[in-house]
């Protein structure tokens, strides 16, 4: 799958395998402005915001790396 840009001039990239878009979106229950663009057959997995939270919770481990991210990239407090 190919993401555009999430701001306008921005190059595309190519995702990988079990990488994921929109996470900052997830985060925060904010809109995104990435478009994408399938490439051949893909299986699209969604996680509302709450669900996420939900997982961290059960996973302390997955929840300091994650809190981590977001307070660096975003300056983002993660409830």
């Amino acid at each position: 799958m190919e993401v555009v840009g999430e701001q306008v001039g921005q190059e595309s990239r190519l995702l990988r395998q079990g990488e994921v878009f929109a996470y900052a979106a997830m985060l925060t229950k904010s809109t995104h402005e990435q478009t994408t663009c399938a490439r051949g057959h893909i299986e699209l997995l969604a996680l509302s915001h709450d669900d996420l939270i939900e997982v961290l919770r059960a996973f302390p481990e997955v929840y300091q790396g994650v809190y981590q991210y977001a307070l660096i990239k975003y300056n983002y407090s993660i409830a």
